[in-house]
């Protein structure tokens, strides 16, 4: 899955160059010439906006299934107990009640004060509660320290032009995969 995610996460950057020009200026300034290490991690904040939005638009684990253990009361509806629910994370990740311009690709959103006022499950690429993500945090270690070792000396640019389409199966890949160059 952060496979997944940083191939979403390539190219959101080579589709808003700027962006990934941010990442790599963050990065040469934290770390300079020495490889990224993991004491760097909290001072990478654009690399980790760049994730985030990059998951809220293309989480890898885009459907959640739960059973409800109990009956279930959501507004005028009624899930009894023992029903499978199925969440989609890419659906509520682009509602326009939580995300002004949902489909833009906005790292900043995640910057300011409404990111921090989002209702609990607005936001949920690893799951929630005690069935969140087991490995969550090794996810994002591992993607930051990937993505900020990537961007330091390369660019990545889209072989093919035009959309590229989600093929959605176990996790959300890019149909046809993601030529770079």
């Amino acid at each position: 899955t952060t496979a997944v995610w940083l191939t979403w996460t390539l190219m959101a950057l080579a589709q808003h160059p700027h962006w990934a020009e941010a990442v790599r200026d963050e990065v040469r300034r934290v770390a300079d010439d020495r490889p990224v290490i993991a004491d760097d991690l909290p001072r990478l904040d654009v690399t980790d906006r760049v994730l985030r939005e990059s998951l809220r638009l293309y989480p890898p684990v885009w459907l959640v299934g739960r059973r409800a253990l109990d009956d279930v009361t959501l507004g005028e509806h009624t899930l009894p107990k023992g029903v499978i629910v199925v969440l989609g994370a890419g659906v509520v990740h682009r509602d326009p009640r939580w995300y002004p311009h949902p489909e833009r690709f906005d790292p900043e959103r995640w910057s300011t004060a409404a990111s921090a006022d989002l209702p609990r499950f607005a936001f949920f690429p690893f799951g929630g509660g005690v069935r969140r993500c087991i490995g969550e945090g090794f996810a994002w270690m591992e993607a930051k320290l990937l993505l900020a070792t990537l961007l330091r000396d390369w660019r990545f640019d889209l072989a093919r032009p035009g959309p590229v389409k989600p093929l959605p199966r176990i996790t959300l890949r890019p149909h046809g995969g993601l030529p770079v160059v």
